[in-house]
């Protein structure tokens, strides 16, 4: 067997992704029945626990008080959204102003280290 023989036979063996699958048997009759059935009787006990849950309690004070609730957390969340921009704005101006005065400070530091250089370069002059 000659390799591109073998390559094939071993690439064919690991290639299970468009082989047919085994198909399963059909239902029996019974479990049909037996599904169709439950699935009937979950569904007419549903209609009948929420017909019986209408008259128990009053949705129009629940559907009031979720909305209402709901109000008041949305405006909540927006307001701490606020409240949070505004601190990290403050922070920001902090941290600018901070730079800016150890950047000036630098600046300063570096002028005076040049005008006492130049005041000796100027006294070197006027000695010679």
């Amino acid at each position: 067997m000659s390799n591109i023989q073998r390559f094939r036979n071993r690439k064919e063996a690991n290639r299970s992704v468009f082989r047919n699958k085994a198909k399963s048997p059909a239902k029996s009759i019974f479990r049909d029945l037996l599904e169709s059935s439950m699935m009937l009787l979950l569904g007419t006990s549903l209609i009948i626990f929420l017909n019986w849950l209408s008259e128990e309690v009053s949705w129009d004070e629940i559907l009031n008080s979720t909305g209402e609730n709901f109000m008041v957390g949305v405006s909540s969340l927006i307001e701490g959204t606020i409240n949070l921009g505004s601190i990290i704005l403050v922070l920001c101006a902090v941290l600018t102003s901070v730079l800016l005065i150890l950047g000036s400070f630098w600046r300063f530091l570096r002028f005076v280290i040049r005008l006492r250089s130049f005041s000796k370069h100027r006294n070197i002059r006027n000695m010679r």
